[in-house]
């Protein structure tokens, strides 16, 4: 099995995090559980790209916009902080 643990913020790595999430929630789903997950996908190409593994019926976005400010006031592990220009 990969291991994903040197993913960093660069966009490189954070396509391949929400692709790596698409597959695995993709085998989960085909064994019979049903599937929630939650990750910052700030590409549209990536969430399509996810999106087209499922079919259709099976996969269901949920769009949350909070302001940068908000999301770095709760952010507990300082995430958003390592992720500024």
């Amino acid at each position: 099995m990969e291991r994903y643990d040197d993913l960093c913020f660069a966009d490189r790595e954070r396509m391949e995090n929400i692709r790596h999430v698409g597959e695995v929630s993709k085998l989960i789903l085909e064994d019979g559980v049903i599937t929630l997950t939650t990750f910052i996908s700030q590409f549209r190409s990536d969430q399509q790209k996810v999106r087209s593994l499922f079919l259709r019926g099976d996969f269901l976005e949920v769009y949350c916009n909070s302001p940068l400010e908000v999301c770095t006031s709760r952010d507990v592990k300082g995430l958003y902080q390592c992720a500024a220009p």
